[in-house]
């Protein structure tokens, strides 16, 4: 992940985000700007998992995503499976976490078509819910608890530059 909170040019002493995102654009050549900036503090049994997919440095790609989970009874196991959905949601490129965090609009223009339709969508655009990319035939959530100590996805954040 990206750190702006630290000089990402060591030249610099005392760096802005405007700078930070100008070395950016520097570094992966391509021209970026800033969408969203989240700060989560970790609860208790939370883990967060990263990747960067065609880095360019060692804290500079191309593609990134970022998870939390709630960790289940194996924090271990947790931080491994948080790394893996992380790398699984950078390349299957979710929308949605699950089934329920879509928009009604979107349900209600899905559904109209038919079930069969909807539940193709979930599987395609729901984190939660697509084949896991990297292994067995089980979507994310069924791979999390089985390999990730029994853990569950709280959130997720796809970062590409295009």
């Amino acid at each position: 992940m990206i750190k702006l909170h630290q000089a990402m040019d060591k030249n610099t002493s005392e760096q802005t985000v405007e700078d930070g995102v100008k070395f950016l654009i520097s570094k992966v050549q391509e021209n970026c700007k800033l969408g969203r900036v989240y700060q989560r503090k970790l609860e208790e049994n939370q883990v967060f998992g990263s990747y960067l997919h065609n880095k360019v440095s060692t804290e500079i790609g191309k593609i990134g995503s970022v998870v939390l989970l709630q960790a289940g009874k194996k924090i271990d196991k947790a931080r491994e499976g948080a790394t893996q959905v992380a790398m699984h949601a950078s390349a299957m490129n979710p929308i949605y976490l699950n089934a329920a965090a879509v928009p009604e609009a979107v349900k209600q223009g899905e559904l109209q078509e038919s079930d069969k339709k909807w539940n193709k969508y979930v599987k395609d655009y729901c984190l939660e819910e697509q084949e896991f990319c990297l292994g067995e035939k089980q979507s994310v959530k069924q791979w999390l608890q089985m390999h990730g100590g029994g853990s569950s996805v709280k959130e997720f954040c796809l970062i590409s530059f295009q």
